[in-house]
């Protein structure tokens, strides 16, 4: 079935709305007050990690919190300051849409956040010395600019 033109423009209205999302995530990512919000997570949480290849229960409900806390985090946000079409499932169902260059890889590496990576920064942020991290966010700041 042929596109119509009444189907172009909503096209044209979901590409415009999507990227408003996608710019306001980005300056949420990038603020001073979220790397707070990040920052104080691992803090708090990374002595309970150890360097081991066995994981234990308790890893999954600390990651499971963060993830929730940055779920609830963003949303929250992104409802304060954007008009009120916008839902999260709105967006991750345009995210699912879209092809893989049209999204940061901050943002999907963020809203897909992976548990291997998520024990790997904890240990980093438990160990500066031995690991001599950088800032898990911080680093995404400069990659966004």
């Amino acid at each position: 079935m042929p596109s119509t033109a009444s189907d172009k423009s909503r096209d044209v209205e979901a590409d415009g709305r999507f990227d408003m999302v996608v710019g306001r995530l980005e300056e949420l990512i990038l603020s001073d007050a979220f790397s707070r919000v990040v920052d104080d997570f691992f803090t708090q949480h990374c002595k309970e990690f150890e360097e081991s290849s066995e994981n234990k229960l308790s890893y999954t409900a600390v990651f499971n919190q963060y993830t929730s806390l940055l779920e609830q985090h963003i949303e929250k946000h992104l409802k304060s300051i954007l008009p009120p079409w916008f839902s999260m499932s709105w967006f991750v169902g345009e995210m699912e849409k879209r092809p893989a260059e049209e999204v940061s890889p901050d943002i999907i590496e963020l809203l897909g956040s992976d548990f291997e990576e998520f024990k790997q920064k904890m240990l980093e942020v438990k160990n500066p010395k031995i690991n001599k991290v950088e800032d898990f966010f911080h680093v995404q700041k400069a990659t966004l600019n």
